[in-house]
């Protein structure tokens, strides 16, 4: 038997005992020996040491492993239960701003456009409220990429950009739109978009774009992101085992509620 078999049995028996303090050092113990090679673990050991860690009142820890787990299974394509325990977590520190931006990134490549755009929206506004005025952006500019058809969305941003005095970045998302519209024959819109780009800049003279916009209108077109922390090694397996807690199959993300913009 494997040191890292021998350490899952001895913190299930501690399990089985009630000896949860002793179990949480092994299961720590455990995780701190894979080290980088986080495809020889379980990834619900993450979940399980979290649960442990806020049973002994170490909230602040327990969500630093949830959010392990979160991006691991967002790696393995296991998105249901990387919602889940971004909604665990959530109800457990309603203030984790990355939570909420990790949602977004999930729903869209689930195709959840609408929870996406809010949970982006949601992380841009806590991110301004910090003082986080070019993160806000850059989350922003980010989902205006990953989901093109939201052009309420990248209008917003190059509005917000223009009060803050950053027209270039603003000429720039108005230029993406009024490519958009031109190649859609949505001229009115384009001769709108070409109005604010002369508000900004009167000397402004949009591009006429040779390509037309990636995908056929509606479709979502996703970029080829990843997660903050990326993991070496294989794909995580699928969770197993008695001593570790699968979190449940999540339906849709119930968005939090439509924040305002920076």
């Amino acid at each position: 038997m494997s040191n890292v078999a021998k350490l899952k049995k001895k913190a299930a028996d501690l399990e089985q005992k009630k000896q949860f303090d002793k179990a949480l050092v092994v299961y720590v113990e455990l995780l701190e020996q894979i080290g980088g090679h986080e495809e020889d673990a379980d990834v619900a050991l993450y979940n399980r040491v979290g649960d442990l860690m806020v049973r002994q009142g170490q909230v602040g820890e327990a969500v630093e492993y949830y959010e392990k787990a979160v991006d691991l299974y967002a790696e393995g394509g296991f998105f249901n239960n990387a919602i889940a325990l971004c909604n665990k977590i959530l109800r457990t520190s309603p203030g984790r701003a990355s939570i909420y931006y990790k949602l977004g990134r999930i729903s869209a490549k689930k195709g959840f456009a609408s929870d996406a755009k809010q949970n982006y929206l949601e992380y841009a506004d806590r991110m301004q409220k910090q003082g986080k005025l070019d993160e806000a952006f850059r989350a922003l500019k980010e989902f205006a990429d990953l989901c093109p058809d939201q052009d309420d969305i990248r209008l917003m941003l190059a509005e917000q950009l223009a009060k803050k005095q950053r027209n270039g970045e603003a000429l720039e998302q108005l230029q993406v739109l009024y490519e958009k519209f031109e190649h859609e024959g949505r001229q009115a819109e384009a001769r709108a978009t070409l109005d604010r780009m002369k508000a900004i800049d009167p000397a402004a003279e949009p591009k006429k774009g040779t390509e037309g916009p990636k995908g056929k209108k509606g479709d979502l077109v996703f970029l080829d992101v990843t997660f903050d922390e990326q993991p070496k090694g294989g794909a995580p397996r699928r969770p197993t085992g008695k001593s570790t807690a699968q979190p449940e199959q999540a339906a849709p993300p119930n968005a939090p509620p439509r924040a305002a913009a920076p």
